[in-house]
């Protein structure tokens, strides 16, 4: 059964970035090395910050100034109606807690078999447009 939207913590994790990312009570959080942003750029993703939204829902925020408790992330723009097979494996992982927003292209289970190597992905928010639950599984 195709799941009609999803967002995924997943690994421990609270808007309250309490251990999550290292910064003091009013400090936001640090950009991701710019190294690792130009690598994921290149292959059409969008550098900004995951943040839990005002009703709830878990959003990507591009052009936004990082808060308390936001995350850096990656999202892939709408122009990018599929991933060729390979190209989240290619990337770089980024050195801290980071979050991918895939809710905007097409995904088959085999492509959550390649977010297995990032091992400091936090937050996973996807749309179900291909994926079934038993390609959660691979996650």
């Amino acid at each position: 059964m195709a799941l009609l939207g999803l967002a995924i913590a997943v690994l421990p994790w609270s808007f309250a970035p309490a251990g999550a990312v290292e910064q003091d009570e009013k400090s936001p959080p640090k950009p991701l090395p710019e190294k690792v942003v130009s690598v994921w750029e290149e292959a059409g993703a969008q550098v900004g910050w995951m943040r839990l939204g005002r009703y709830g829902y878990i959003e990507f925020q591009a052009e936004a100034k990082p808060q308390f408790g936001d995350v850096p992330a990656f999202q892939f723009e709408f122009e990018i109606e599929f991933l060729r097979e390979g190209v989240l494996k290619s990337l770089p992982s980024p050195p801290g807690p980071f979050g991918l927003d895939l809710n905007k292209i097409k995904l088959a289970d085999a492509d959550l078999k390649e977010l297995a190597g990032f091992k400091n992905l936090q937050i996973l928010k996807l749309s179900g447009r291909g994926v079934s639950d038993a390609g959660l599984k691979d996650l």
